[in-house]
């Protein structure tokens, strides 16, 4: 009941961020999509990786996962099949913190600080931008674990138009994808459903008596869009998401069911912006009901300055919960303010500097300060330098610093640990030196000094900053191209990724990656259609997981698709040679299975 009276309470904010609509207008700096992060204006040469949904649509994407397994300079593990917890790593940065946002619009678990992978909008996704730097000149966050901002189609099109994406795979896996939007006009609606529902399950390697992996996660979203001109538009979001997965490492008879809902309203005035929202979650296991809310509201404003532009954004965030855990009660509060301004400079017309400084006050860990400066140089045929040097911030999570003790340390458990209050900030330290050759071949150094990283001592140690500075280094390349064979076109790229020294306390992370993908387009039906191959493999090195290390791994898959009219039908055959491998000790990737899939615009 306290949360309820909560919702309403908060959303004073928004009469008097209203208020401040009146600013004058400010000139664009160009169109981007709606709900893009990334502006030329600000990012540097090499900050950002970008996949279209052009890259995407022949894939058959049932879950989050199958993205993250294509992008360059990202690894990823999961707790089980499909469906099951997965956490991220981008550089070999730790996954706390906002590292995943959806239109610029932070998505993760506001008590454990850890991206929702599983409940992102896959129906409409324009393209899914990867910010290996994190710079808040970017996000508009502050945090030291990179981001991947995922860009969902806003607002309608010319025409009324309805979309359905349906897949299917062994162990009976299924995804449901539909939507519905109408016509650009000044007021436009679309109404979206998502769902994903996984029938397997499979016993775990330390306890074959235990079996996991049955999945049913859904979402329906509502959406309303103000107003025609881009520069001067409100926005108005409501999403219901609830998942209930069947068996844990504690016991095949657990279910985790996790539902909550999150509300938002947009507002752009040329190059202002705010948001206001709202996000609702509650977490059941057999020991534990997790509960909580966050309000928060963002600002945030470009200026140009003659040949430059500035860039300043504010956010406040207040969380409340109400937290029930082996019979205790925890109830706490935490308040996050934070904001900065950064400086993007052209200069002898191939030259351009970037520099920020970014802080905040955390109602527990105390206040915060970060900055960054970068350089780069733009040569001939596509080729530059870029040199960043930053320090940035991960808070602590609500989890580390207020969870209760536990009765009991179990392994099984995903907050087996006891909290403390006296946690400060982790910091980086970090120099990251970039090169791309006019070949197109891509370069990129980095040394990163990780402190105060928060660690578990076991036992009935509280959860503590160490002292230690954890050094960070590696190198990591790119290299990719396109052309045409009379009516065929192709295009491949191979990326890799070697640490050459890693923080002691980031499990999970792959010594290396490498990830290699070819296509090949092909027109058919006298030119009508178009059939397309793509083939990729992905290769990664040994994880270290504290006393337990997984052996490399090296996976292929391949997909057809073919477009028939207003439809696209794909084949999918993952993991060709049956690799049997593990990203968490105890749980086994998917074996070889087959997927099959049809994007189809119903109305058009």
């Amino acid at each position: 009941m306290m949360l309820a009276g909560q919702i309403n309470k908060y959303f004073v904010f928004i009469p008097a961020i209203l208020s401040v609509m009146s600013f004058p207008c400010i000139s664009s700096a160009g169109e981007l999509p709606d709900g893009s992060v990334v502006s030329d204006s600000l990012s540097l040469p090499g900050e950002v990786f970008v996949l279209t949904a052009e890259d995407l649509r022949d894939y058959n994407i049932n879950t989050f996962d199958d993205i993250l397994e294509i992008i360059p300079g990202v690894s990823y593990w999961r707790e089980g099949p499909p469906g099951s917890s997965t956490g991220f790593s981008i550089g070999g940065r730790g996954n706390r913190g906002v590292n995943l946002l959806v239109n610029g619009i932070p998505l993760t678990d506001i008590y454990e600080s850890e991206a929702l992978v599983k409940f992102v909008d896959l129906s409409r996704v324009k393209r899914v931008e990867i910010i290996y730097s994190g710079s808040p000149a970017l996000t508009g966050h502050i945090s030291n674990s990179g981001a991947i901002n995922v860009v969902i189609e806003r607002g309608g099109r010319e025409t009324p138009f309805s979309q359905a994406n349906f897949t299917y795979g062994a162990n009976n896996r299924r995804a449901r994808r539909i939507w519905f939007s109408t016509p650009k006009s000044y007021i436009n609606g679309t109404i979206i459903y998502n769902g994903y529902l996984q029938d397997s399950y499979k016993p775990l390697q330390d306890y074959p008596d235990r079996y996991v992996g049955k999945d049913h996660a859904k979402s329906v979203s509502m959406e309303v869009s103000l107003g025609r001109d881009p520069g001067n538009r409100g926005f108005v979001h409501f999403t219901r998401f609830e998942d209930v997965y069947e068996g844990t490492a504690c016991s095949s008879r657990e279910n985790i069911r996790t539902r909550g809902f999150d509300s938002q309203l947009h507002y752009r005035y040329h190059d202002f912006k705010m948001s206001v929202s709202n996000f609702g979650f509650e977490k059941k296991r057999f020991e534990a009901k997790l509960s909580g809310l966050r309000s928060s509201v963002s600002l945030g404003l470009e200026k140009e300055l003659g040949r430059s532009r500035l860039k300043s954004f504010f956010s406040g965030r207040r969380d409340i919960y109400e937290n029930r855990f082996e019979g205790k009660n925890v109830d706490p509060e935490v308040e996050n303010y934070q904001g900065g301004f950064v400086l993007f400079s052209p200069f002898k017309k191939k030259f351009a500097l970037r520099a920020g400084v970014y802080g905040g006050g955390h109602s527990e860990a105390g206040n915060y300060l970060g900055g960054e400066f970068g350089i780069t140089h733009k040569g001939g045929e596509r080729s530059y330098e870029t040199l960043i040097i930053s320090r940035k911030l991960v808070l602590p999570s609500s989890a580390m610093l207020f969870h209760p003790e536990p009765d009991t340390i179990l392994d099984c458990y995903d907050l087996n640990y006891i909290a403390n209050r006296e946690l400060q900030p982790e910091i980086a330290h970090e120099i990251s030196a970039g090169k791309r050759f006019s070949s197109g071949i891509s370069l990129n150094l980095f040394l990163r000094h990780e402190d105060r990283c928060v660690r578990s001592a076991g036992g009935s140690d509280k959860l503590y900053n160490s002292s230690e500075t954890q050094e960070v280094s590696g190198v990591k390349a790119q290299y990719g191209t396109s052309g045409k064979y009379r009516r065929a076109r192709y295009g491949y790229n191979i990326s890799g990724e070697y640490f050459i020294s890693s923080n002691d306390y980031r499990y999970g992370i792959p010594q290396y990656r490498v990830n290699g993908n070819f296509y090949l387009k092909i027109p058919v039906f006298k030119d009508s259609e178009t059939l397309t191959l793509r083939f990729n493999t992905i290769e990664t090195g040994r994880r270290n997981w504290g006393s337990v290390d997984l052996e490399p791994a090296a996976v292929q898959n391949f997909s057809a698709s073919i477009t028939l009219m207003s439809a696209l039908i794909k084949v999918q055959v993952k993991n060709i040679m049956n690799f049997s491998y593990q990203t968490v000790p105890g749980y086994y990737m998917s074996e070889r299975h087959f997927r099959i899939g049809i994007i189809w615009d119903l109305v058009n």
